[in-house]
């Protein structure tokens, strides 16, 4: 018989023990980590957003140069008829979009040639209607000169007038959101510049009239 020694090993029996899964608890982020995160996604975006916006912006310009470009075919009289009879614009409209005086335009009307700027500002005037039409802009010659804000005297002829289509395109589709927001990209000044020295209101009869402010 063979004696065991204190100093040897107690023998395990392995067959009994049940094996132990390892479960590794991940540690949850922590908020700063997490803030950063979303911060830099929401910086990408905004950084998309622009870059679309402004892709928007050429492609919108384009589509008005090529549009120009095949009126600038027409004859002139039968753009400014176009114009008159069609869109209901003024000559006095035309004049200002075009940037000359309203006897010029009459003069074009009675069969006087245009010079080349002149006949391809017509033909933009032109095309630019043709695209607010296809806006969905009812009355586009009556839109253009409806006043952005009340109190003040700025329009949207004023906006092209003043060669910004691109912002009026985007007013136009509802890419900028208040109309305040459209004369803030326009001008920063327009409060001061454009306050109305009139207002509207009930006279004695009922009936709406002017007085100054």
């Amino acid at each position: 018989m063979i004696s065991r020694t204190s100093a040897e090993p107690e023998a395990v029996d392995t067959t009994s023990t049940s094996s132990v899964t390892e479960v590794v608890v991940p540690i949850p982020q922590t908020m700063t980590s997490l803030v950063s995160q979303v911060k830099g996604l929401r910086d990408r975006v905004q950084a998309t957003n622009q870059d679309v916006a402004e892709l928007h912006r050429r492609v919108n310009a384009h589509d008005l140069e090529r549009r120009t470009h095949f009126k600038v075919r027409e004859d002139t009289r039968q753009l400014l008829d176009r114009l008159a009879i069609h869109y209901g614009m003024s000559w006095n409209q035309i004049a200002q979009l075009v940037g000359v005086s309203p006897q010029a335009v009459r003069k074009w009307r009675k069969g006087e040639v245009a010079t080349g700027e002149n006949r391809l500002g017509v033909a933009r005037v032109a095309a630019l209607l043709d695209i607010l039409s296809d806006l969905r802009i009812a009355n586009p010659a009556q839109w253009l000169e409806v006043p952005l804000v009340p109190g003040y005297t700025v329009t949207s002829l004023d906006i092209v007038a003043a060669r910004k289509v691109d912002l009026l395109l985007e007013w136009a589709d509802l890419r900028i959101e208040t109309p305040e927001r459209l004369l803030d990209l326009f001008d920063r000044n327009w409060r001061e510049k454009y306050e109305s020295k009139y207002e509207t209101f009930v006279a004695g009869d009922g009936n709406l009239s002017l007085r100054r402010r």
